[in-house]
């Protein structure tokens, strides 16, 4: 995969910047936010001073804490027909984010029939 910022540092202050702009009407989904997610957002504040504590995300929706998804996204995608909108490998992590995506907002819209 090609590389989009010369560091560590510069992606995460992009993505910082991008969070602080959409944070008011945003959740973060993750599929397992431990290690991802939640160090993203520990090294953009500790690490690099990139904004406080109170900037982070507050909270974070967890796939895995739903049930029909605790074993497996691709599962789940696969058992309920549904399309990730992407053309490339699994398990790229566009893919990844895609696929976790599609999986939350099923799970979400059929939580409440």
């Amino acid at each position: 995969m090609q590389e989009t910022y010369a560091s560590e540092k510069e992606l995460i202050e992009a993505f910082r910047k991008f969070w602080m702009l959409h944070k008011n009407d945003s959740v973060v989904v993750a599929h397992m936010p431990y290690p991802v997610e939640t160090q993203l957002f520990d090294k953009a504040i500790e690490q690099y001073g990139f904004g406080g504590m109170l900037d982070g995300p507050y909270g974070i929706d967890t796939l895995e804490s739903l049930l029909p998804v605790r074993d497996s996204v691709d599962a789940y995608i696969k058992e309920n027909n549904l399309t990730v909108p992407f053309d490339g490998e699994t398990h790229h992590p566009m893919y990844d984010c895609l696929a976790a995506l599609v999986a939350y907002v099923h799970i979400k819209e059929n939580q409440s029939k």
